[in-house]
């Protein structure tokens, strides 16, 4: 990629670099934050760098355990020559921490594989985005190589768990992706007793709200799709999931907390490609932006942040599924 000349002229020239992932931090936000991490380490080794998240997910607490570096709880921005947003397309998902980075967008690198929002684009110091790329570990990658510098055996598992979580355990993935598993795997690891990691138990509290709120669904039909909405008060995603399972086409699942809304966007592959309907561009992006927000992600898979009624936003969600279908 062309970028990646620019951004290896502007990490050469840096002292201290902040590296931050998105609210509720997923396997491929944390495994590409820590490999970027290892990276600049390997360039620069007095530079300051620091790894931060606002919130992590229940299955990269996990994930984390199994590497050595630590996310810090309070990142000093406002002292670094660079911060870097990784698998994070707006900076209204870094949480607490948005209005610093709004600051500091000046000095904003953003790495990131979702569909690109023009916000960001406008106000970044430099996007690095592909949305081709299954995960942004796979971008990370490519940054490796494009600083010819060979990952250790640790960063290698860090790209693998990003990859494979991400790509939905390689259903998703592209032909480049398995190129770079390949690639990743020739350093002597066991594939399978790496994506063990990610193996966590669903908890009790987890499998009462995916029951729940499959009992309070509602159905639509577009055409010839099945579209399953619901709102629950936490599991968006797990819900989400748990619909297209059990038969939709598609699912909107929104929830509410400390007044504000969250929806979680999931489809079948079949949908997208039929329709041409892009979840993370054509709906999260739109409805994000009219809820006070923001909204971003995948064609299979996207999530909207942002203030208002949630019943209204899901049936904006739903309203402008069937406008773009027709």
């Amino acid at each position: 990629m062309k970028q990646f000349k620019r951004l290896r002229s502007l990490i050469r020239k840096a002292n201290s670099a902040s590296i931050l992932c998105h609210q509720n931090a997923d396997p491929d936000a944390v495994c590409s934050a820590y490999a970027l991490y290892s990276l600049l380490r390997k360039i620069k080794k007095k530079m300051r760098i620091e790894i931060a998240a606002p919130s992590l997910s229940r299955i990269s607490k996990r994930v984390l355990t199994h590497f050595p570096e630590k996310f810090v709880t309070k990142p000093r921005l406002g002292e670094s020559d660079f911060i870097f947003a990784v698998d994070t397309n707006t900076i209204e998902q870094l949480g607490e921490w948005r209005g610093s980075v709004a600051l500091r967008r000046s000095n904003l690198i953003v790495i990131d594989h979702h569909a690109l929002h023009p916000r960001t684009s406008e106000t970044a110091l430099m996007v690095v985005c592909d949305e081709t790329a299954a995960s942004t570990c796979e971008i990370i990658y490519e940054i490796y190589q494009s600083f010819g510098v060979k990952p250790s055996r640790l960063d290698a598992v860090a790209m693998i768990l990003g990859i494979y979580y991400d790509s939905r355990r390689l259903l998703l993935a592209k032909s480049k992706t398995f190129q770079v598993l390949s690639e990743l795997t020739a350093y002597g690891l066991d594939m399978e007793k790496a994506v063990s990691i990610l193996q966590v138990p669903v908890q009790e509290s987890e499998r009462i709200a995916r029951l729940k709120a499959t009992q309070r669904a509602q159905i639509r039909r577009v055409g010839k799709w099945i579209v399953a909405a619901t709102v629950v008060g936490s599991y968006q995603a797990s819900v989400a999931r748990a619909l297209i399972m059990l038969g939709a086409h598609v699912a909107v699942v929104g929830g509410e907390k400390k007044g504000r809304l969250r929806i979680s966007l999931r489809s079948i592959s079949d949908f997208y490609w039929k329709t041409k309907i892009h979840l993370g561009r054509d709906i999260a992006i739109p409805v994000g932006e009219r809820f006070q927000g923001m909204g971003g992600g995948h064609a299979l898979a996207a999530g909207i942040s942002g203030s208002g009624d949630v019943a209204q936003a899901i049936t904006q969600c739903l309203d402008l599924i069937s406008t773009k279908f027709n």
